[in-house]
């Protein structure tokens, strides 16, 4: 909550730190976490995983194509234009949605309440499925 009175301070504003503690802290306080709370360590193992895959796809690309299709390197090369062009044809559909999602929270929807229902629309795969 915001009460736009810049006289109330937080207690990690008052303690004066030196740039030297303030760096400190920051560059700890992640390694920390990670140590410390488990749904923090959790999904780092799960975007681990899928990262790892995710590029393991792409050292498999020359193999396969170059391998078992017989391409030469020029050509296997091209196999990874249909990946960036598909993220180029998905950023104006998530720019799209990003203002669809303002005007239903300024329109006060029910679905925009929760934070995990608000992505829900772009994972669904029919429009009869949005959650309205």
């Amino acid at each position: 909550m915001t009460t736009n009175n810049y006289n109330i301070l937080s207690p990690m504003e008052l303690k004066k730190q030196g740039l030297k503690q303030l760096t400190t802290v920051t560059l700890t306080s992640p390694v920390r976490m990670l140590f410390s709370e488990l749904i923090v360590a959790a999904t780092c193992m799960y975007f681990s995983l899928a990262y790892a895959i995710f590029y393991m796809y792409f050292q498999a690309y020359p193999l396969v194509f170059q391998g078992i299709y017989h391409m030469n390197l020029g050509t296997s090369g091209l196999m990874f234009l249909p990946v960036g062009l598909g993220a180029l044809l998905a950023l104006p559909l998530f720019i799209w949605y990003d203002s669809y999602l303002r005007r239903a929270k300024a329109a006060r929807k029910p679905w925009t309440a929760k934070e995990e229902s608000r992505r829900l629309p772009l994972a669904s795969c029919c429009k009869s499925q949005v959650i309205e």
